[in-house]
């Protein structure tokens, strides 16, 4: 481009984009890397909640204000498998295996979420009083 309105960048402008470039770079390789976590089911009812690996098996039954709720874990995958409520749309829902997935009995008030956790432990986000 030529003209009064053409501006040439200088050295100091390419390194501005370079450093932009490469911390862009390295949040979205930490941010989506995967590397430091491992998947976990999380199960919540009213006053607890409970944390597996997805590499484990088992049937854990889940007491909710209508009875317990029967929640199986089997390669890699959860699953309500029975539940004292009406219409057992938290049976129907199917098995739940990739980070972000949930399954939900209402009536009964359990939840199911697929996350990871931090390996070292977890990690606090917020506190609330």
């Amino acid at each position: 481009m030529t003209g009064p309105w053409a501006i040439r960048p200088r050295p100091l402008d390419w390194a501005a984009v370079a450093a932009t470039v490469l911390a862009a770079a390295l949040f979205s390789w930490r941010a989506y890397s995967g590397e430091a976590a491992e998947p976990m089911l999380y199960i919540q009812n009213e006053a607890h909640s409970w944390v597996y690996p997805l590499d484990r098996e088992g049937i854990f039954p889940i007491p909710g204000p209508l009875g317990t709720t029967t929640v199986v874990l089997r390669n890699g995958a959860a699953l309500v498998e029975d539940s004292p409520c009406r219409d057992k749309l938290c049976v129907s829902m199917g098995s739940i295996s990739r980070r972000g997935d949930w399954a939900a009995c209402l009536p009964n008030r359990v939840f199911l979420r697929i996350d990871r956790r931090e390996r070292g432990g977890e990690r606090i986000d917020a506190s609330a009083y």
